[in-house]
């Protein structure tokens, strides 16, 4: 398989798995902060993949504080719960990202 070089962010902790320079970026939503700090390896990231529950309703982020990410194209948000395109429109300020895909993933 050809798998993209990935960096994985849990508990602010950076790991990055793959050969090259990473261009997936995956996290739960209460990490977000760990993206603001001004890293080389995040000029590479052309897809930003959250993990969005309801615990992070009401909450927003500003894209415009993610200055390494020069290459960003997509994010894609896995929701936890049902969440629709008008809440996830609130969540995100100063975006001219032109793709947001969303997937609900509601377990039992």
């Amino acid at each position: 398989y050809d798998v993209n070089p990935t960096i994985y962010i849990e508990n602010g902790e950076v790991q990055s798995f793959g050969d090259g320079l990473p261009t997936v970026v995956e996290l739960d939503f209460q990490d977000w902060e760990t993206l603001k700090a001004d890293k080389d390896y995040y000029n590479s990231i052309r897809l930003l993949k959250i993990k969005y529950s309801d615990n992070n309703l009401n909450k927003s982020v500003d894209l415009s504080q993610l200055k390494s990410f020069e290459n960003l194209d997509y994010i894609f948000i896995q929701c936890t719960f049902n969440c629709s395109p008008a809440a996830l429109k609130q969540l995100f300020q100063n975006t001219d990202i032109s793709t947001v895909f969303y997937l609900n993933t509601i377990t039992e």
